[in-house]
């Protein structure tokens, strides 16, 4: 997002809110309002009560399967999660964004041959798609093929370079030993923030591809004091699996009240 969370999620809320208000059988509005209730109120209760709301509404709505896919991934309920997203992909089997998520999904899983095998298809697709190439490139990098991984990113960068792209580039050269290409990835983001609303969250994975735990932890603290929408994946996002342990890392998968099954 190019807008601080403070800025627009209550303006997504009240939106939802007053579409809720004028007709509450709208399960487009209901998912708006449990999305924002999820990554910025961190109400998982009523989150997950407005999703499921949502789908009974309309169980044909593909949008509210993803997401609420997403809420359960979060949560460490990859199971479910899952299959909430195989049945938004099958509501809409040709959104390349909907089987780009499924990817991730099974990326965070640790479910790596059916991440590759439908990020790759998307690509066969539209070989452009960059979020796929990066969550490609991703995935390569947890199953040690390094190379690809770094080139999967780099064109994912250069495709749609933001902060999403350069943070996770940066957090690869890391990985790969080529620390002066993740010092410049991190700071070429550091320079996009200075024209655009760039997530302490993003800062976090660059710092931590330039090897400075230290850093990345306390811009973790300063993107919880943001209300980074990104804060909801702290227990099971892959990039933070070397500071997740960290007590000051429990303390904010804590404050954010992300329920205790999510792995650790």
């Amino acid at each position: 997002a190019t807008i601080p969370p403070a800025e627009a999620m209550p303006q997504v809320k009240d939106a939802a809110l007053k579409a809720i208000a004028l007709d509450g059988t709208l399960a487009e509005a209901h998912t708006s309002l449990a999305f924002v209730q999820w990554v910025y109120d961190w109400d998982w209760d009523a989150a997950a009560a407005e999703f499921q709301r949502a789908i009974a509404l309309d169980p044909e709505y593909a949008t509210a399967h993803d997401w609420y896919g997403y809420y359960l991934a979060s949560t460490g309920n990859f199971e479910e999660a899952i299959a909430s997203i195989r049945r938004a992909k099958a509501l809409e089997p040709v959104s390349l964004s909907i089987s780009t998520d499924l990817g991730e999904i099974y990326y965070w899983a640790g479910r790596y041959p059916q991440a590759i095998v439908e990020l790759q298809a998307v690509l066969d697709v539209e070989p452009g798609f960059a979020m796929a190439r990066n969550i490609l490139g991703l995935t390569y990098l947890e199953t040690g093929r390094v190379r690809e991984a770094i080139d999967q990113l780099e064109a994912a960068n250069r495709l749609a370079s933001g902060p999403r792209m350069l943070s996770t580039l940066a957090y690869a050269y890391g990985v790969a030993g080529q620390r002066e290409q993740a010092e410049a990835a991190s700071e070429a983001l550091r320079a996009q923030s200075a024209d655009r609303y760039t997530s302490a969250f993003s800062l976090a994975l660059a710092e931590l591809g330039t090897g400075n735990r230290v850093a990345a932890i306390a811009s973790l603290e300063q993107a919880f004091a943001e209300r980074s929408d990104s804060m909801v994946i702290l227990g099971v996002y892959p990039v933070l699996k070397s500071v997740r342990e960290h007590p000051r890392i429990a303390t904010l998968i804590r404050r954010v009240g992300i329920p205790s099954r999510a792995p650790r």
